[in-house]
């Protein structure tokens, strides 16, 4: 049985979706997640599971062997560590990949030096 409650959420999502969600871009998809074993903390996005043609070749050959470690569902509210999923849901609906570099370490607050080392 569906309460009224639950209607109201449903409902409440479908009018969020409308008003924020662009057209270009499923509101739900399915990303797998490859990270390199040449570059530390950089990883590839894929709208397609293996989809390795869709990197251009510099990017591939730069990037080494690629390994996977997660097949993830991405929806605009998603909370992602280093990225926004609206942005990757971007990235893999226009060109079917979305690359994940680390922060440069000046930009990185968790590199600064605090002093507290003895």
């Amino acid at each position: 049985m569906v309460t009224s409650r639950a209607r109201a959420r449903v409902r409440r999502r479908r009018v969020v979706g409308i008003l924020f969600h662009s057209p270009a871009v499923p509101f739900e998809m399915q990303a797998y997640v490859y990270k390199s074993l040449r570059k530390a903390d950089t990883y590839v996005f894929l709208a397609a599971r293996d989809a390795f043609d869709r990197l251009p070749p510099a990017v591939l050959e730069s990037l080494g062997r690629l390994e996977p470690v997660l097949e993830v569902d991405l929806h605009p509210g998603r909370r992602l560590a280093r990225a926004d999923a609206s942005q990757v849901m971007d990235a893999l609906a226009r060109k079917g990949f979305y690359l994940q570099v680390p922060p440069r370490p000046e930009l990185d607050p968790m590199t600064e030096d605090w002093g507290t080392d003895a």
